[in-house]
């Protein structure tokens, strides 16, 4: 067992496996401070003191507290439990929407492919934030209804990322062995295809929760998402955005908490593409 250590700790720390030890730690940081946010907010998100409204960081408001004397780093700490959830569910619900479409495309071609094809085409054909905000209009203002939107225009990325590494696997030797001797199609596709297609997909879900974290805060900035006084970074910076002038703090933070999210699960997408691309793997 040490020695099985031993020998894969040098490889982590390679130049190209440094981006998934770094990007791998601050998601880590993330789900840690969701899991213990009760624990280490200093104050209720949902107090309010109005008496100590607008005050700028300090020793007893880290980050400062809102118009309504809330503490800021409290909120944002809680905000943790609301983007992690967003995370799960919008990716959860495009993994389950769009990577079986793609395989049945991939897998069986003809009339079928065209016709999911063009359905994820007619998706994809609209602006991602204008398709979800169309959604949350006709769905009405709720957490659950604005990750049903991203979700949906996350749809076709997922559905042409399986497509094409369908077309690609099934061409290969074990799966045209496995067909000769009688496999299932059912079996073809999942046991043969969808498990060696793990690898880019799980790039892809790294990619994607940056996205769902931008599209989630950008629809509740404009109404559309979580409602205040859910501690929601996105609602948080749109309550701000009145008192930029006086209290620019109330935005800076939440913001802060935005980019580090974005930039956590990007700097894990590519170092996890890098170490996983086979091309780059013989590389190094």
């Amino acid at each position: 067992m040490f020695n099985l250590i031993k020998k894969f700790l040098p490889g982590l720390f390679s130049k190209q496996k440094r981006s998934v030890l770094i990007g791998g730690l601050m998601v880590l940081l993330l789900f840690v401070v969701a899991v213990i946010a009760p624990l280490i907010a200093p104050y209720d998100p949902f107090q309010q003191d109005l008496i100590n409204s607008f005050s700028p960081p300090d020793a007893a408001h880290f980050f400062g507290t809102d118009q309504f004397g809330r503490d800021i780093f409290s909120r944002i700490l809680y905000g943790v439990r609301i983007s992690v959830l967003e995370i799960f569910l919008a990716v959860g619900l495009s993994i389950l929407m769009g990577v079986p479409l793609g395989l049945v495309a991939g897998f069986f071609g003809g009339k079928v492919d065209q016709i999911i094809m063009w359905f994820l085409d007619i998706i994809f054909s609209f602006p991602g934030i204008l398709l979800a905000i169309l959604i949350v209009s006709v769905l009405g203002t709720s957490l659950f209804n604005m990750l049903i939107a991203i979700a949906i225009f996350s749809v076709p990325v997922y559905g042409r990322l399986t497509r094409n590494l369908t077309l690609s696997l099934k061409q290969q030797d074990y799966v045209l062995a496995a067909r000769a001797l009688g496999a299932s199609k059912f079996r073809l596709m999942f046991k043969h295809i969808l498990i060696n297609s793990l690898a880019p997909l799980l790039v892809q879900v790294t990619l994607t929760a940056g996205g769902v974290i931008l599209s989630a805060s950008s629809l509740s900035f404009l109404g559309l998402g979580v409602q205040p006084p859910t501690p929601e970074w996105g609602s948080m910076i749109g309550s701000g955005r009145s008192f930029i002038g006086m209290a620019s703090h109330i935005s800076l933070f939440p913001g802060l908490a935005i980019t580090y999210t974005v930039l956590a699960f990007n700097i894990l997408g590519d170092g996890l593409r890098d170490w996983l691309d086979p091309k780059l793997k013989n590389r190094s």
